[in-house]
């Protein structure tokens, strides 16, 4: 007795359909033997940079807060204050500026750091007021012990970006010395170092990326995507570039083996402490 063709004819399709469901596991299970291994280097490099990000930028506190403390402790007069600070700009690596600001947003004193690493100040008719600067807003606004770190983002001086760029990340905390009374001190930490041995981390087959917030990348295999905020461009970030990893690492903070256009994203988000409008971002 002959089976029937429909028989025949689903006997075949459930054997094909067995077969494809042994090479779909098959292949899943290669490939996930092949992903793997770069998952768990991506992980370690991410594990690399945020161990770096978070030492530096969790001194940028501390090192504001033990100026401050020298500073009152030493009760410099008015025309002493400068060279006091000068004395203290030299103990901490990466100062880029440092500035007593009045409470009217008056610069009094402010200390550059120069191409060659030498401090300079600069001349008493080149001071500014920087009373419209969102950091001295926010300054201004401080409790007595509480320090503003801001943004991460490129130095700007007299309305123009500073070239070569300086990344930077500026605290902020309010002070008071008899000589000067009531006013903030303002210090830029100078992010280069940091973002080089961060952007070092890199492979020839995993490259690194860091946004700091949702609006720039401050690391990124092409630097023509880097800052482009800040240059008035536009927009390259993470929000732009990759929404579905940023979807991802918002639900959970980690993100790994995403694949998107053929590439393979793990991904952390550190996040800041300060929560306050344009301060340190995620």
């Amino acid at each position: 007795m002959s089976i029937p063709a429909r028989w025949r004819y689903l006997w075949l399709f459930f054997i094909l359909l067995v077969c494809a469901l042994v090479f779909r596991f098959a292949y899943v299970d290669r490939l996930n033997e092949l992903r793997r291994p770069y998952e768990i280097r991506q992980g370690a490099l991410i594990d690399q940079a945020a161990l770096l990000i978070n030492t530096r930028l969790s001194l940028v506190e501390t090192q504001i807060r033990l100026f401050r403390h020298e500073l009152e402790l030493l009760k410099p007069a008015q025309a002493e204050l400068e060279p006091a600070m000068i004395s203290m700009f030299r103990l901490y690596g990466d100062t880029l500026q440092v500035r007593w600001i009045d409470s009217q947003g008056a610069e009094q004193v402010r200390l550059n750091k120069t191409a060659d690493n030498e401090v300079a100040a600069v001349a008493p008719n080149a001071l500014q007021n920087k009373r419209n600067r969102y950091y001295v807003e926010a300054g201004l606004a401080l409790a007595d012990d509480e320090v503003f770190i801001s943004q991460i983002d490129l130095n700007v001086e007299q309305g123009k970006v500073e070239r070569p760029f300086l990344p930077t990340v500026r605290a902020v905390i309010k002070a008071r010395l008899p000589s000067m009374g009531d006013g903030l001190l303002v210090i830029n930490f100078d992010l280069r170092s940091l973002l080089n041995e961060v952007s070092s981390l890199s492979e020839a087959d995993i490259q690194l990326l860091v946004a700091a917030g949702r609006q720039r990348w401050i690391v990124h295999p092409d630097k023509d995507q880097q800052w482009r905020t800040d240059l008035n461009q536009t927009a390259a970030n993470i929000a732009t570039d990759l929404p579905e990893l940023l979807l991802s690492v918002r639900k959970s903070g980690f993100a790994q083996g995403v694949e998107i256009d053929s590439q393979l994203f793990s991904a952390m988000s550190i996040s800041s402490p300060y929560q306050s409008e344009s301060s340190l971002q995620d």
